[in-house]
């Protein structure tokens, strides 16, 4: 794990053994990380994060047009996460008495949920 104050994420090497992802792009000292994957249904999703500034984005698009661009920033967690079978990512936000969570499955095809609910 890469953590900063109030931010987990996976250390590259561990995106690399377990998703065969690298960075697209990567400013580690600036806290930057970046990654990109298509599924079969030409569906692209380009998931980076930033521990300094505490803030995770998913835009998801095809062939080059944007369809939905989410960021959110706060205190989170970033795990790989088996949904079923298949390994998946899932980021927890916490604070200011609401829980926001990023369901990231790619495999077969590429699904992004996000949910906030008040606690």
């Amino acid at each position: 794990m890469v953590e900063a104050p109030g931010v987990q994420v996976p250390d590259p090497y561990t995106i690399l053994v377990t998703f065969g992802w690298e960075p697209i792009e990567n400013h580690p000292e600036d806290g930057y990380w970046c990654y990109e994957v298509t599924d079969s249904n030409q569906i692209t999703l380009r998931l980076s994060w930033n521990i300094l500034e505490r803030s995770l984005r998913t835009l998801l698009s095809r062939n080059g047009q944007t369809i939905a661009v989410v960021y959110h920033e706060g205190s989170f967690i970033l795990t790989p996460t088996k949904f079923k079978d298949k390994w998946g990512l899932m980021a927890v936000f916490t604070g200011a008495g609401k829980e926001t969570t990023v369901e990231i499955q790619v495999d077969p095809i590429i699904q992004v949920k996000w949910s906030t609910l008040e606690r």
